[in-house]
């Protein structure tokens, strides 16, 4: 081995072992540094470590309890599925009406070249069927291998938001339209069970 790899070597180690002892050094300064804190002080260090550890465990178990909602607008109140079960949003166009089939059945339409039924749940929710010259959109939404097309007044968007906010409905509402309905969230937003939707008996007789 010859002498400049040598020398190499022998500086790396050097350079190492400085790097080792000045770790050291400062690890010490910091543990003298505690130890001098009056009693007070370590109280106040305590406190802050505890509010920096809660802060960390706090945004871990929010990021963990997020679900994502799409919002709508159905007889000028706002409704929502849980994005899991949503395809995607397609402005419908037109669609063709279907014989024999309850009301909330508007018919068929095509989307990208697959026949796909479309229904308006007003009837469903018990709400007022709003007659608009507007284009409206449909939430594609798929569960238990079914893929339906919901007619909307309006599509408001897609939004994140905590487990903790989507309340169970509550015990003092009545009707068929509740066994559809997953929670409501802090501001009053009904999110629907899509899956229980698409795979309810009425829709099943369709």
């Amino acid at each position: 081995m010859n002498k400049s790899v040598l020398n190499g070597i022998a500086q790396q180690r050097t350079t190492d072992w400085k790097a080792v002892h000045e770790k050291m050094a400062r690890i010490q300064v910091a543990a003298v540094q505690e130890a001098t804190l009056t009693a007070q002080e370590k109280q106040a260090l305590l406190k802050t470590r505890a509010r920096a550890l809660a802060r960390v465990t706090k945004q871990s178990e929010s990021t963990e309890t997020q679900i994502t909602i799409t919002e709508f607008i159905l007889a000028n109140e706002t409704y929502a599925f849980e994005s899991v079960s949503v395809y995607e949003v397609y402005p419908l166009k037109e669609f063709t009406p279907l014989p024999c089939t309850p009301s909330f059945v508007l018919g068929v339409t095509s989307v990208r070249s697959r026949i796909l039924p479309v229904i308006d749940i007003k009837p469903l929710l018990n709400l007022p069927k709003k007659q608009t010259k507007e284009r409206n959109k449909i939430i594609i939404i798929q569960a238990e291998g079914m893929e339906v097309g919901v007619l909307t007044d309006t599509v408001l968007g897609v939004r994140t938001i905590l487990a903790d906010m989507l309340h169970p409905p509550l015990l003092t509402l009545r009707g068929p339209h509740v066994q559809y309905l997953k929670g409501i969230t802090n501001e009053g937003v009904a999110v629907l069970d899509g899956p229980r939707l698409l795979t309810s008996t009425r829709l099943k007789r369709q």
